[in-house]
């Protein structure tokens, strides 16, 4: 769904079902998004229509009443939301021009469409990192391997996931990485087609 919004000219936000529900109301009624796709058909607000992706997947083309928009570098692509460590969580949109620029930046210092061919995508898709995982690995011509829950639940699985998909790049975050470390520490197993970290 996340590729066909970009597509369609639109902006994405993505939205923690478990967050409080106070949280979600306060960023829905700043944002005041149009359209809500949902994964199944518990209503998170009633702010805005909604569908379900499986709803979706049942047409072959676009509704026709699907909003065409000429797309420039101006517009958002997506919204991030900040932690809310200050008490109230915070909207942040991401232009077009803005993700482009970091996508290019990436491709070039990390040398990414020589050196990485496989990327995990280990984030949470809430966090902002996940957009970073997702566009440097789509954007580079790399496969992408897209991490469960399940498979981030234990470093053992992590470390299966990686080795079967032939890893050649990650992003971590902290506590994530920690826990890899201290496994391969503790077997003695090793990645090595890990290339960049």
């Amino acid at each position: 769904c996340l590729l066909a919004v970009l597509k369609c000219g639109a902006a994405y936000w993505l939205i923690d079902s478990s967050d409080h529900v106070a949280r979600r109301e306060v960023l829905f009624s700043e944002l005041q998004p149009r359209l809500l796709i949902a994964c199944d058909h518990e209503p998170m607000t009633t702010r805005c229509a909604t569908v379900t992706v499986q709803s979706l997947l049942r047409y072959e083309s676009p509704p026709e009443d699907l909003a065409r928009s000429l797309v420039s570098g101006e517009n958002l692509a997506y919204v991030a939301t900040t932690s809310g460590s200050s008490g109230v969580p915070k909207l942040v949109g991401v232009t077009r021009a803005n993700l482009a620029s970091i996508t290019a930046a990436w491709a070039k210092e990390y040398r990414l469409a020589e050196r990485c061919h496989v990327h995990l995508q280990v984030a949470s898709p809430t966090f902002d990192v996940f957009t970073g995982d997702v566009v440097r690995g789509l954007c580079t011509g790399a496969t992408l391997v897209l991490c469960t829950d399940e498979v981030r639940a234990t470093p053992a699985s992590l470390f299966d996931c990686m080795t079967r998909y032939k890893v050649d790049c990650v992003e971590f975050v902290w506590p994530l990485f920690e826990k890899l470390v201290a496994y391969l520490e503790r077997t003695g197993k090793r990645l090595p087609s890990l290339k960049l970290l």
